[in-house]
């Protein structure tokens, strides 16, 4: 088990990986002749995905991490070049397992709350007034109202919404819990 058995501190690594790691081809690219930058990023991801358990991601991290150690000339430049693609398309691919398994189990239909309108639009303002005062009690808030069956269909967005608070981008939040209302009402 990884972080210590904690699943909440593990999920939130997941999500983490999942951010910083979505488009690897894109940062390994941008480092253009980089070399040092390349190793770091390859380094980091197989730090990372070893840490987390991602064995497939980690091992084409290993041989891309080593590739650009050797990387002297034009062709082992190309060997690079086609490891970060596989890395790429690993990392692609453990990530969209990652969100389904994630999606599939924020909310198990055990823990779902029931609440009436009235009650759902209660928590809402006093969420909304946490996020206008930038106070994170607005994530506890969330985490409430992220429970609420009625609320289910709207789950994406109040995820959204939950990234931004973590973030502490309050203004962002303000805008998108407006938009939320709005659909609620």
């Amino acid at each position: 088990m990884h972080c210590g058995g904690n699943a909440a501190l593990y999920r939130k690594l997941l999500g983490k990986f999942i951010q910083s790691n979505d488009d690897v081809l894109k940062q390994f690219q941008a480092l253009g002749d980089d070399h040092e930058g390349k190793k770091r990023l390859a380094h980091s991801i197989k730090g990372n995905a070893g840490s987390l358990g991602l064995t497939q991601v980690y091992h084409c991290a290993v041989l891309l991490e080593q590739a650009c150690f050797t990387s002297s000339d034009i062709n082992a430049s190309e060997v690079v070049d086609s490891l970060a693609v596989d890395l790429d398309i690993a990392a692609k691919k453990v990530i969209k397992q990652l969100n389904n398994q994630l999606s599939s189990t924020d909310v198990s239909e055990s823990t779902l709350i029931e609440m009436t309108s009235i009650e759902v639009t209660e928590h809402f303002m006093v969420l909304q007034q946490a996020i206008v005062d930038y106070d994170s009690s607005a994530i506890t808030s969330l985490e409430t109202l992220q429970q609420v069956s009625r609320l289910q269909p709207i789950k994406a967005e109040l995820k959204v919404l939950a990234e931004q608070l973590e973030r502490f981008d309050f203004e962002s939040a303000n805008q998108l819990m407006v938009t939320i209302m709005k659909e609620f009402n």
